[in-house]
């Protein structure tokens, strides 16, 4: 027999500020299993970030955990980088996460009105700080298909939107259309028998995950695209969350006997599927692997009762073909403190300038031309210099 709890306010929590994600981890994990809509705020995610890009970029965590009778209610994962009127309060993985906003049960999140949000950003300031400046980025519009009481004043919206597909239940029986089927046979002639597998977190998952982020690095590289994965201790989050098997993440491939094709990183977001990245095997890109793969998940979320496929945030021109949903992220930059305006103007005026370029389609890809053009020139440097610089390259044995 299921009980149903009563709202819960978060001025009658009890709250403590820990340091480590370990010294609150089984009541987190229970708190994350009760709020399954933001696996990017689940206790291994976090973990994970933390051992790997968090240390990368000296990290202080200080996650509040509100709690009542005993029972944890809600999480703020929040942590400070940088020094004095350096000094940052972020979202812990929010330079990684999809969306960002504080962990709450649905008894909480129920009973919270947006009214209260600026009451609660200072009361969590005071209790998480200090810091010269706030800056929480990806902060949804809607949460679980509900509006997101937690938006704490932002100043704007991110310099792009979040895309996703609402699935219908005749997706689950659709499949592949007659295009596409015709295209998979084709190929299954050349290459053999196709499969469509899904590998759960676990070691297995992780050496999945490092193929995926090594074909989207070089597909990025092609096209002149910005992706994180060259930043310090990116790749090595991204393994290493894979390989933990408490982390709702899963691997979709499409492969032959030999090859895999196409992968997708999913994260199992309740009613929703998040596609968090996507890539495909460029030696197989003109039979349109990814697009396959793509028409294999919506079936299969479908059948296993979603409701969402989310795209995630990114502007690219397959989510607009794809996508019936767009939700703006906001961003919320303030100084706490007078030391801070200075820097809390330099990344209001950074994040001014993102949303400019991205708002001018021809700007962006000159951008990513020039971009293209000066990777293609590093790549030739090194063998130009080593014709110059080595002896034994100029002079005969």
């Amino acid at each position: 027999m299921q009980f149903r709890h009563e709202e819960v306010s978060w001025r009658g929590l009890s709250w403590t500020v820990v340091d480590t994600v370990e010294a609150v981890m089984a009541p987190w994990r229970s708190l994350a299993a009760r709020a399954p809509d933001q696996p990017f705020q689940h206790p291994a995610w976090i973990a994970a970030w933390l051992e790997t890009r968090g240390r990368a970029l000296s990290v202080r965590p200080r996650i509040a955990i509100g709690s009542h009778c005993g029972r944890c209610e809600m999480v703020v994962p929040l942590g400070v980088s940088g020094r004095g009127p350096c000094s940052v309060l972020r979202w812990l993985v929010g330079d990684a996460s999809d969306y960002n906003a504080p962990l709450a049960s649905q008894e909480l999140r129920s009973g919270f009105m947006a009214a209260e949000a600026p009451a609660f950003w200072r009361f969590i300031v005071g209790l998480t700080g200090p810091a010269a400046v706030l800056d929480l980025a990806n902060q949804p519009e809607r949460i679980g298909g509900s509006a997101n009481p937690f938006i704490a004043g932002a100043i704007g919206e991110e310099a792009c939107r979040a895309h996703s597909l609402r699935l219908e239940a005749a997706t689950a029986e659709a499949g592949l259309s007659k295009r596409h089927r015709k295209r998979l046979r084709s190929f299954e002639r050349d290459h053999g028998s196709v499969a469509y597998i899904s590998i759960p977190a676990g070691p297995d998952c992780d050496s999945a995950v490092v193929q995926i982020i090594e074909w989207k690095a070089q597909q990025l590289a092609r096209s002149g695209g910005f992706g994180p994965f060259e930043s310090e201790g990116v790749r090595a989050f991204l393994a290493s969350v894979a390989g933990d098997p408490a982390m709702p993440l899963r691997v979709a491939m499409l492969r032959t006997a030999s090859s895999v094709l196409a992968s997708f990183i999913l994260i199992d977001g309740g009613e929703a599927e998040f596609i968090y990245q996507c890539a495909y095997n460029p030696a197989f890109a003109s039979s349109s692997p990814g697009t396959l793969l793509r028409r294999l998940v919506e079936s299969d979320a479908a059948r296993r009762g979603k409701t969402v496929l989310d795209f995630g945030p990114g502007d690219e021109r397959y989510k607009a073909e794809i996508c019936d949903t767009a939700m703006r992220l906001m961003r919320t930059i303030r100084p706490l403190q007078p030391s801070g305006v200075l820097l809390a103007t330099v990344l209001r005026s950074r994040l001014a300038l993102k949303r400019r370029i991205k708002s001018a389609p021809a700007l962006y890809a000159a951008i990513c031309r020039a971009k293209r053009a000066s990777l293609v020139l590093r790549k030739c440097l090194p063998s130009i210099s080593a014709l110059r610089r080595d002896p034994e390259t100029l002079e005969p044995a």
